[in-house]
């Protein structure tokens, strides 16, 4: 199977995310502390995911990456929502009593840069990948969006509901399951709103664990 240079690009980019996050992640926390450290950290990485995206792609390319034109088709969009009801219900309504406007506020901004930056990123770019090369680029962006959790894992003093396990081989779980419906509806609407709506349950929990 030939790949043009563009496919190969993003499967190295995908595969390098990790070991180059968990480099920021490492020197950025040890230098301003767990928590300034960790969302400086992150807009980082939003920010690589973010021109990498929009330079493969430009504005028209992202805004195609949106239309959904069968509505038959978007009914296997339905299952993207499986993780948003089990963070639902595991995460948000335990710690929901204990959220105060301004920490929904900030869960909710950064689940929405955060949930719509990765959906670009990681499906956005398979569903623009020459058919021949796409399982490729497929597999390698599922790998690097389970992996990439791991820079999260390896933060010290981060604590995650669930533990390291929870974390990592959610992200796997619902790396495989969104790249699936994004593939099959051939857009990342929906995708992109189960992530979003993940994030902020899962989000609200870690903000009132860690600050």
């Amino acid at each position: 199977m030939r790949t043009t240079k563009h496919d190969i690009t993003k499967v190295l980019v995908f595969g390098l995310i990790f070991p180059i996050t968990f480099l920021i992640f490492s020197v950025i926390i040890k230098q301003l502390g767990l928590q300034l450290g960790y969302w400086v950290s992150t807009m980082i990485y939003w920010i690589i995911v973010s021109s990498f995206t929009l330079y493969y792609l430009g504005f028209h390319g992202i805004l195609d990456l949106y239309k959904i034109n069968n509505s038959k088709t978007q009914l296997w969009g339905l299952i993207a929502f499986i993780p948003v009801i089990g963070t639902f219900f595991i995460s948000f309504i335990p710690s929901f009593h204990q959220l105060r406007t301004s920490l929904m506020i900030l869960t909710i901004s950064t689940s929405i840069i955060n949930g719509t930056c990765e959906e670009l990123f990681w499906r956005g770019l398979t569903l623009k990948t020459e058919y021949r090369n796409k399982y490729v680029v497929i597999i390698a962006s599922c790998f690097g969006f389970g992996l990439w959790h791991l820079t999260l894992a390896t933060v010290n003093g981060l604590k995650f509901q669930g533990g390291i396990g929870a974390l990592v081989g959610g992200a796997f779980f619902m790396g495989i399951l969104w790249q699936f419906v994004a593939t099959r509806t051939n857009n990342i609407a929906i995708t992109t709103l189960a992530h979003i709506l993940v994030n902020i349950f899962a989000f609200s929990t870690l903000i009132l664990d860690n600050w």
